[in-house]
């Protein structure tokens, strides 16, 4: 049977109500059900015993989590302190439009910020920090792009990686330019851009080289095709 949609990511907490608090009143996520189950055939699901679960569904953007607290059996392990690169969930991510007064008001409500983990991309005007939820789960909030930038160009040769890349870092719509060079010709950079499956819009321009004559245009570059992917499709033609 095909799978149809994501339905919604776990995360255990240890006290529901603040937990709530966190993810609705600094995160903006909006309560959408909630849930009490216990004993079977939670126990089974869940490969507990004596399972007494309440949970709360939140949604935002189309995204639902869920938050568990466990009465019984009791929760396990401490907050998450340890390195991002333990297997499990990492961290949930966000895109702001100001980060700076996000950040303030953030740290005015009390959530932990990492200030170590601030990193910024000059060229894109994007920055990216993380905040930790009360029980230490990590949450990324990054700026979307730097103020009058209005679109990105960007030129890759071969598999063609840096569209994608600056399209994932921002919501600016992005430009993949592949550049003529290796053995095709900049064919297979063409081929790569267009067939990104990344969730976010990204055209394809063929110019220089590979479009001289298509537009019968002086300009150097010369723009053949653009094709948009849209969120989760692939382009065609």
């Amino acid at each position: 049977m095909p799978i149809l949609r994501l339905s919604h990511v776990g995360i255990c907490v240890s006290d529901l109500e603040r937990s709530q608090r966190f993810y609705c009143d600094q995160l903006g996520f909006t309560p959408q059900s909630k849930l009490h189950v216990k004993g079977e055939p939670s126990d089974t699901l869940l490969g507990l015993e004596h399972v007494d679960l309440r949970a709360v569904y939140l949604e935002r953007d189309g995204v639902c989590i869920e938050l568990l607290h466990f009465a019984s059996p009791a929760t396990e392990g401490t907050s998450h302190d340890g390195s991002i690169n333990r297997l499990g969930l990492t961290h949930l991510s966000l895109r702001v439009s100001d980060l700076a007064s996000t950040l303030a008001k953030l740290d005015a409500a009390g959530v932990a910020v990492d200030a170590r983990s601030r990193i910024e991309n000059p060229q894109l005007g994007s920055a990216a920090i993380f905040v930790r939820d009360p029980d230490g789960t990590r949450a990324l909030v990054e700026n979307a792009e730097r103020d009058g930038v209005k679109v990105i160009i960007a030129g890759a040769g071969m598999s063609a990686a840096l569209p994608g890349y600056c399209a994932s870092l921002c919501s600016l719509p992005v430009i993949g330019v592949p550049v003529a060079s290796g053995p095709l010709s900049g064919i297979d950079a063409l081929l790569a851009i267009v067939s990104s499956d990344a969730d976010m819009t990204l055209r394809a321009a063929v110019v220089g080289a590979l479009g001289k004559g298509n537009l019968g245009t002086d300009n150097e570059m010369k723009l053949i095709n653009a094709l948009t992917v849209q969120p989760g499709a692939r382009s065609e033609g």
